[in-house]
C-alpha cells in the first residue's frame, strides 16, 4: 500500500512539473472563447457536491445575476477551480461551509470562493503560489505543492490575476479576475 501510494505521489508530481512546463513555454494547446460563469459554476456544482456532502462540508454556488462571460479556456479554468476547491475540501473543517459566487466589474469579472476553514498564517501568504511551498501544517499532507502554483500559472496565461487573503482561524478567500467579453 506505501509503494502505492508513493508511486501516485510521483506521478501527481511529474505530471503537475509537466503541466507548468508547458504553460510556461507556451506549449500548450488552447482553445480560448467565451466561457459562461453559469455553466462553469454548474459543472463545478456536478463535479463537487458528492464529495462536499461526503465530507459534511456546505458547499454554495452563488448563481450570477449577470450573464456576461469571460474570455478564457474552459477546461484550464475548470482545473483552476477545481485546484481551488479542492484545496477548500483539504482545509475546511467537518461541518464548516465554502461559498463560490462571481461579481462583474467594468472590465473584469471575479470568481471568487471563501471557505471558513484553518486558513493561512499571513506570513505564508506572498509563498502559496510558489512550486513546492507548503505551510507547514499541510506538510504531511499528500499534496505535491504545485497546485496553487499551476493555477497561478494558468491564470496569468489567461491574462488574469489571482488573488489570496486569509486570517487563521478564520477564512481563506481566493479571487480570480478575468477579463469580461
Amino acid at each position: 500500500d506505501r509503494i502505492s501510494e508513493d508511486v501516485d505521489r510521483m506521478t501527481n508530481l511529474v505530471n503537475g512539473l509537466l503541466e507548468l512546463s508547458k504553460i510556461e513555454s507556451g506549449q500548450v494547446k488552447t482553445n480560448i472563447m467565451p466561457v459562461g460563469i453559469v455553466l462553469l459554476f454548474e459543472s463545478l456544482r456536478k463535479s463537487f457536491s458528492k464529495k462536499y456532502i461526503e465530507s459534511n462540508i456546505s458547499l454554495d454556488f452563488e448563481i450570477p445575476n449577470f450573464s456576461a462571460n469571460v474570455l478564457a479556456e474552459f477546461g484550464m479554468l475548470m482545473q483552476v477551480l477545481t485546484n481551488l476547491l479542492e484545496n477548500s475540501l483539504r482545509f475546511t473543517n467537518e461541518g464548516d461551509s465554502v461559498k463560490v459566487f462571481a461579481k462583474e466589474n467594468q472590465r473584469t469579472i471575479s470568481i471568487i470562493i471563501v471557505d471558513n476553514g484553518i486558513g493561512i498564517d499571513k506570513e505564508h501568504l506572498p509563498h502559496v503560489f510558489e512550486r513546492f511551498y507548503k505551510v507547514e501544517r499541510s506538510r504531511s499532507d499528500v499534496g505535491t505543492g504545485l497546485g496553487l502554483a499551476i493555477v497561478k500559472h494558468i491564470v496569468q496565461y489567461l491574462n488574469g490575476e489571482v488573488y489570496i487573503n486569509s486570517e487563521l482561524g478564520v477564512e481563506t478567500r481566493v479571487e480570480i479576475e478575468l477579463k469580461k467579453i
